[in-house]
């Protein structure tokens, strides 16, 4: 935008690509958001864990479908079980990571350390939010979680059900 400074019409051009890529973001979360629990949870990290090669952290998701949740330029955190408080190495300062590739076939994910270590915090089978809809205390009810609660929040369903649910 700073660019743009001297040329109102190239101003306008890039305010409204700024604004119509915040009302997709916001309209893509919503839907994600719509089917689920109120946990954020994008994802899970595979049994093998995550590689790291500094500054790059990287990890194969155990469902590879839910890739389709995961984006370039997402900044991410994890949690050790569906819902629970973000992972940490120093008091105060959630670990995250913010993804520069996701291949669609593998459902391989990578991204740059931007705050924290993740590369010591994270492991096999941990839960992936969006920096921000956890946080450091997590949250034992559904009132106090910061994801919207979707379907299965309100309708009892079983495991079954909620693993082809999170497989979609």
């Amino acid at each position: 935008m700073e660019q743009t400074k001297t040329n109102a019409g190239a101003f306008v051009d890039e305010a409204s690509r700024t604004l119509d890529n915040g009302f997709s973001n916001i309209s893509n979360n919503m839907a994600f958001e719509g089917f689920y629990g109120g946990t954020a949870s994008r994802g899970q990290i595979s049994a093998a864990g995550v590689t790291y090669v500094a500054p790059t952290l990287s990890f194969v998701l155990a469902n590879p479908q839910s890739v389709v949740q995961f984006e370039v330029g997402m900044t991410m955190q994890a949690t050790a079980t569906d819902g629970g408080s973000a992972l940490q190495n120093t008091p105060g300062t959630i670990d995250a990571i913010q993804i520069t590739s996701v291949n669609r076939g593998t459902g391989a994910i990578s991204g740059t350390v931007v705050q924290g270590a993740p590369q010591t915090s994270w492991g096999a089978n941990d839960f992936l939010q969006v920096l921000g809809d956890i946080g450091i205390g997590g949250s034992s009810t559904i009132a106090g979680m910061l994801g919207m609660s979707g379907l299965a929040a309100w309708v009892n369903i079983s495991a079954q059900c909620e693993r082809e649910l999170h497989a979609a």
